[in-house]
C-alpha cells in the first residue's frame, strides 16, 4: 500500500498518510505521542475521537455507543505491571463511589484481548479492559497518549462528558503513578 498525499482530508500526520485504503482517511494516521509526531495530547474541552474496539472478552464497544453517559477513559501502559495494577484495582475497590459519580470506567491499553483476559481474571477488574492492540496504538495516538519508541500508551486520564467532550484531560509519565480517585473527582 502506497502512502497517501499528506493533504488527504483529515490526515494529521507529519510523516505521510497511512490510512486505510479504502473508504474515507481516518483522522490519525500513524504512531504518535504527546509531541512524538509534532501533535499533543488531547485538552479539556476537546471533542473526544470516536473508535471502536474489542473488550477482554471479545465484545465490541464504540465509544459513541456509551452517549449520554459519563466516561472515563483510563490508559496505562501495560498489564501485570505493578504501577497499572495498582491504579486499576483502586478503581475496582471504588466501584461504588465511582457509580455514584454517574462514571462507568475503560481502561485502555496496548496489550491483546487475551492478555486482558487474563489480567482482568486475576485482578478481579469489573469494567471493560479495552484492546488498542491493532492496529496497535492507534486509540491512544488519536488521544495523543501513545509511546512509539515503548510501543504502548502514556498514563492518560479523560473524562468524556454525556455530549462526548472531555471534561478532564491529563497526562502522567510512564513510570508515575497516578492519584485516579482524585482525578476522577472520587477520592476521600
Amino acid at each position: 500500500m502506497s502512502p497517501r498525499p499528506r493533504s488527504q482530508p483529515g490526515c494529521r500526520s507529519r510523516s505521510g498518510c497511512r490510512c486505510p485504503p479504502t473508504g474515507p482517511p481516518t483522522s490519525w494516521c500513524g504512531p504518535r505521542a504527546g509531541g512524538g509526531d509534532g501533535v499533543a495530547p488531547l485538552r479539556t474541552g476537546d471533542r473526544a475521537p470516536e473508535f471502536v474496539t474489542r473488550n477482554q472478552h471479545g465484545q465490541d464497544l464504540r465509544l459513541s455507543a456509551m452517549h449520554g453517559r459519563r466516561v472515563a477513559l483510563i490508559f496505562y501502559p501495560w498489564a501485570f505491571s505493578s504501577i497499572c495494577t495498582s491504579e486499576l484495582t483502586e478503581l475496582r475497590d471504588a466501584q461504588p463511589r465511582l457509580a455514584a459519580l454517574d462514571l462507568e470506567v475503560l481502561a485502555v491499553s496496548c496489550d491483546p484481548m487475551f492478555s486482558l483476559r487474563a489480567y482482568s481474571d486475576a485482578e478481579r477488574l469489573p469494567f471493560d479492559l479495552l484492546t488498542d492492540w491493532w492496529p496497535h496504538g492507534r486509540i491512544a495516538g488519536d488521544y495523543g497518549v501513545f509511546d512509539p519508541e515503548r510501543g504502548c500508551a502514556l498514563r492518560g486520564t479523560f473524562i468524556v462528558g454525556p455530549d462526548g467532550v472531555l471534561e478532564h484531560a491529563s497526562v502522567t509519565a510512564i513510570g508515575e503513578r497516578r492519584d485516579l480517585l482524585a482525578l476522577l473527582g472520587a477520592g476521600g
